[in-house]
């Protein structure tokens, strides 16, 4: 798909440098990381995450792994102004109980939709198409937006940047 990188990037980081609806800052904050939607909402009891650099911090946390482990991640702005919008959505995420389903099952079934239809009814955002589609985007925008070692090809730099196991998860 083809969207408008200048003008996503430059809505998210409004998002994410106010005070914004818990929406609106999740898509950001996807956006902004290439974080997966139940790991920004599973944030308040399962994820660690720190700055490292100006724009780099540190996110443990990774849906999809085996071992738990902190990836160092670049972020599309300020580490500093992405992580107070990260606490910002996990201080307003309310966890629900079911015995029968893990936390990112339940979060995923309470927000999965109601996210979607925030997405779609934000002008900018609906470029993306789908929730899930703005991981995509940040993928490639951290290809174009940082210096690499020139030995790293795009499918390389997307598998690290998402946290996937091989390049079989990123080509895809």
């Amino acid at each position: 798909i083809r969207v408008n990188g200048r003008q996503l990037l430059a809505r998210a980081r409004s998002i994410v440098s106010i005070d914004s609806p818990l929406d609106q800052l999740v898509l950001a904050f996807i956006l902004l990381s290439g974080r997966r939607m139940v790991e920004v909402l599973a944030a308040s009891t399962t994820t660690a995450v720190r700055v490292v650099g100006k724009y780099t911090l540190a996110f443990g946390g990774q849906a999809k792994t085996k071992h738990e482990r902190v990836y160092e991640i670049p972020v599309l702005h300020d580490a500093a102004v992405v992580l107070e919008a990260f606490v910002r959505v996990s201080l307003q995420v309310v966890p629900r109980q079911d015995p029968e389903l893990t936390e990112r099952q339940l979060l995923s079934r309470s927000y999965q939709s109601w996210l979607g239809r925030a997405l779609h009814a934000d002008p900018v955002f609906a470029q993306a198409g789908r929730v899930h589609a703005l991981r995509a985007i940040y993928a490639c925008m951290c290809v174009r937006l940082f210096e690499w070692n020139e030995d790293f090809s795009p499918a390389y730099i997307a598998m690290s940047v998402l946290g996937h196991a091989s390049l079989s998860e990123s080509l895809v």
